[in-house]
C-alpha cells in the first residue's frame, strides 16, 4: 500500500461511493455497478484504482467475481494524521514512503526497527517522536509511547 494511493483513491466520489456499499459487506461486481450511471468498465476501472490502494479485495467463484473493503490501508493514513506528523511537509514524502516499506517488510517493528528505517529521512520540525508513534500505532503496537 501506498500512501498516496490510498488518498488518490478516496479523492473521487464514485470510489468513495463504492466503498460505502461495500462497507456493508461483499457484492458482486455487477450488483455494485448496478446503481451507478456509467458503464460497467468505467465502474471496474474505479475497482482497480481502489485494488491497487489495498481498500478493496477481490474473491472469484466460478465467473462471479466479489469484491469486499479492506479497511487496513487507513490505519498509517489515520495514525499520521491523529499524531500531527504533518508540520513543514519538507520531509513527508520520504517519511511516508520509508514508513510504508518498513511496515511492509516489517509488520510488527520495534523502535530499532523504526530508527534504522526512518534515519535516511531529514525532519526539519523535529516530530521524529510523532513519527515513531504512528508508525506504531498504523501497525498496532498502540502501547509504548516514545
Amino acid at each position: 500500500m501506498a500512501f498516496d494511493e490510498v488518498l488518490t483513491a478516496l479523492a473521487d466520489d464514485t470510489r468513495r461511493a463504492i466503498l460505502h456499499r461495500l462497507s456493508a459487506g461483499e457484492r458482486r461486481v455487477t450488483d455494485l455497478a448496478a446503481p451507478f450511471d456509467i458503464s460497467l468498465n468505467s465502474v471496474s476501472k474505479h475497482i482497480r484504482v481502489l485494488e491497487r490502494a489495498g481498500l478493496v479485495r477481490r474473491r472469484v467463484a466460478g465467473r462471479d467475481h466479489f469484491l469486499s473493503f479492506d479497511p487496513r490501508p487507513l490505519n498509517e493514513v489515520a495514525a499520521w494524521i491523529e499524531h500531527q506528523v504533518p508540520q513543514c511537509g519538507y520531509c513527508q514524502s520520504g517519511q511516508i514512503m520509508s514508513a510504508t516499506a518498513l511496515l511492509k517488510r516489517t509488520p510488527k517493528p520495534t523502535d530499532t526497527d523504526i530508527d534504522g528505517a526512518m534515519a535516511g529521512n531529514i525532519c526539519r520540525c523535529g516530530t521524529y517522536p510523532r513519527i515513531r508513534t504512528a508508525i506504531k500505532q498504523a501497525a498496532g503496537l498502540q502501547g509504548a509511547k516514545s
